[in-house]
């Protein structure tokens, strides 16, 4: 029982280290956040967070690793309990911008990591491996509409880039105009300009 108890607070620290750091990387960026600060802040030494991370920047790298993996399997899930690719690439937006507006500064920060000098090669390869990912499963859903017959045959992965642009650049507007952002009207909008484009 003693051993059981024992993992279990071990989970439970690790837990708390990982989402104290989600917390100050998305409020301070990555250069404004201690070892030190982020150990007081969670509750645990120091040392802790060194013996299960070894370094900030391969916490952050966890923070990503868990990050996506949470993505991934929402996706898979909104995607099984939808019929047509149009209902899957709607609700895939939607759930793209839920996320990503719960923590926008954590977001913006990862985005930029891809060319700021101040993170990790390693981190940038993990980041750009990510966003292949996800244009990747994107452009699944967008294949499988012009295959129902539901879109146009057209690039797959040049119609992903531009939902995703568009998807993200609504959100950098609310960010900047620090006004809160409706998932659900956004990706309204955003798959309505797709499917329906703007002319009369």
């Amino acid at each position: 029982m003693g051993h059981s108890r024992a993992s279990y607070n071990t989970k439970e620290r690790y837990q708390a280290i990982l989402q104290t750091a989600i917390r100050l990387f998305g409020e301070k960026g990555y250069q404004g956040v201690s070892i030190d600060e982020i150990a007081r802040t969670a509750g645990v030494a120091k040392g802790l967070v060194n013996y299960h991370f070894g370094s900030k920047e391969k916490l952050l790298e966890e923070v990503l690793r868990q990050g996506t993996g949470t993505l991934f399997a929402q996706l898979d899930a909104v995607t099984r309990t939808r019929e047509t690719a149009k209902e899957k690439i709607r609700a895939a937006v939607e759930m793209y911008l839920t996320i990503a507006s719960a923590g926008p500064a954590l977001t913006q920060m990862a985005m930029m990591a891809t060319f700021d000098a101040a993170y990790s090669e390693n981190f940038r390869k993990l980041w750009q491996a990510f966003m292949e990912k996800n244009l990747g499963r994107f452009a699944e859903l967008v294949e499988e509409g012009i295959a129902k017959g539901e879109f146009k045959e057209i690039d797959s992965q040049l119609v992903t880039q531009f939902v995703m642009a568009m998807a993200f650049e609504v959100l950098r507007i609310a960010m900047l105009r620090q006004e809160p952002l409706n998932p659900r009207e956004a990706a309204d909008q955003v798959t309505k300009i797709l499917f329906e484009g703007i002319g009369k």
